[in-house]
């Protein structure tokens, strides 16, 4: 399975056009203002470009649109963004079916906090948050996971574990980040700058020839 996108905003400098493939985890960098959060609110749908493509296998969602709560993506970002108002359990169960709601549980077990199911989002610590909102985007069992730096404010040993978790999941996973140790575990690398894609490949083939940001971080 590949993803494909292809859009152009004139007015952000972007222009992007891309086909990945959709195994394991892959690293998206570049520098601020590359367009890689851009790109990834195109994705999920976030972002309604006219004349964009977006392409999951098979599944085309701008032909006609789909919104994004149709298209199966799940995505974190930096913040959290849990429901102030809702348990932790409440929070990953939302959006699932009556019948789907013990995935709740069966994610929070993953991510080992489930012992947290009946807490509020402002009791939790910073790697708890983190921890409960991938639970959130897993339970509806999301074709494609996109993380948006969801690690950054994390100490080093929150990230360690987080990042263990990622080559554990059957979903594929598109992780934008600035941490050498995030793209070591990648399977492949996308380098964005200036608003374009200047390479994608697997790890090996973009530290052979490094280009844009990869000089630094890739290797």
């Amino acid at each position: 399975m590949t993803l494909h996108v292809a859009f152009s905003l004139p007015q952000r400098g972007v222009n992007i056009d891309v086909e990945l493939p959709l195994t394991g985890v892959t690293a998206v960098i570049g520098p601020n203002g590359a367009g890689k959060s851009t790109t990834f609110d195109v994705i999920a749908g976030l972002l309604p470009v006219r004349g964009a493509t977006v392409r999951v296998g098979q599944r085309d969602f701008n032909s006609p649109a789909v919104p994004a709560h149709k298209r199966r993506i799940g995505y974190v970002m930096q913040d959290p963004r849990l429901f102030p108002h809702m348990s932790v359990e409440a929070n990953v169960a939302f959006g699932l079916a009556r019948g789907e709601k013990g995935r709740a549980v069966e994610e929070l077990k993953r991510f080992h906090v489930e012992h947290l199911r009946d807490r509020m989002p402002n009791t939790l610590s910073g790697g708890q948050a983190a921890r409960v909102a991938l639970a959130r985007a897993l339970a509806p069992q999301p074709e494609l996971l996109l993380l948006d730096e969801p690690f950054v404010a994390l100490d080093a040993p929150a990230r360690a574990e987080l990042r263990a978790h990622l080559h554990t999941l059957s979903t594929p996973v598109l992780l934008i980040t600035h941490d050498r140790a995030d793209i070591e575990i990648a399977d492949h690398v996308v380098v964005l700058e200036d608003g374009h894609v200047v390479q994608v490949g697997t790890r090996a083939e973009v530290a052979a020839q490094p280009r844009g940001l990869a000089t630094e971080l890739v290797g």
